[in-house]
């Protein structure tokens, strides 16, 4: 095949070949293209065919993996969000030390802060690629703080525990129920905790709540981004 037409071997100047060279390339190029967009096509029906919950268990095989919702504010001061959002974040950071659960990050949730905006637990489990849920709520009234949570198994529908804490607003009692939660979870999903593991949950990083409160505060401008945001953040 020449740019002239079909020409046969015999009046080909070989000196001209370089075109044809360049065209059987162009070909393989075309042909490769054509292979993987067949392959994507293939995978996509293929994957299409199954539920949530099947990806979700071809997702966690061989991992127990979990992803913390951003809890609900549920104090009668709105500006608590800073608040409520801190226990999550430090909830979501004690699972994190438990090396034989898989635990998504909080970037990752973030956008899961109106669940029923995305659908049912299901879905978002499935957009996650995890197996469990924790999910719960925060109240901080005067002196007294209570916190509900729920873990739920997405692939089996079932609720693997669900417990309400309500204690009296200190820096150590907060740390405390933050280390019951990630303890009851790793028990509710049969983990085995090591000794480090344990030691590590039981931590008290400060007993001063005023201190506890600035530092959530910080943590919730610095999570904002831009420049007065982190100033903000610096200070508190």
């Amino acid at each position: 095949m020449t740019p002239e037409g079909l020409k046969r071997d015999s009046e080909v100047d070989r000196s001209q070949t370089a075109s044809g060279e360049r065209g059987r390339k162009l070909d393989l190029i075309i042909i490769g293209v054509l292979a993987v967009a067949l392959a994507v096509s293939l995978y996509a029906n293929f994957s299409s065919s199954f539920g949530p919950v099947e990806r979700i268990e071809s997702a966690s095989a061989g991992a127990v993996s979990i992803a913390v919702l951003p809890f609900a504010n549920r104090s009668a001061v709105e500006d608590d969000v800073y608040f409520v959002d801190g226990i999550h974040d430090d909830i979501l950071t004690q699972l994190a030390k438990i090396n034989s659960l898989n635990v998504t990050s909080r970037t990752s949730v973030e956008r899961f802060r109106r669940p029923s905006e995305h659908g049912g637990i299901q879905e978002i489990a499935a957009s996650l690629g995890v197996r469990n849920i924790l999910e719960g709520g925060v109240q901080r009234a005067g002196d007294r703080i209570r916190i509900n949570v729920q873990l739920i198994d997405v692939v089996d529908d079932a609720h693997l525990w669900a417990e309400s804490f309500d204690r009296e607003l200190t820096a150590a009692n907060i740390f405390a129920v933050q280390g019951e939660i990630a303890t009851a979870v790793a028990d509710a999903l049969r983990l085995v905790l090591a000794p480090a593991e344990e030691e590590a949950l039981g931590e008290t990083p400060t007993e001063n709540l005023a201190a506890y409160d600035l530092y959530l505060l910080g943590r919730h401008h610095f999570y904002q981004g831009g420049e007065e945001s982190l100033l903000l953040a610096q200070g508190y």
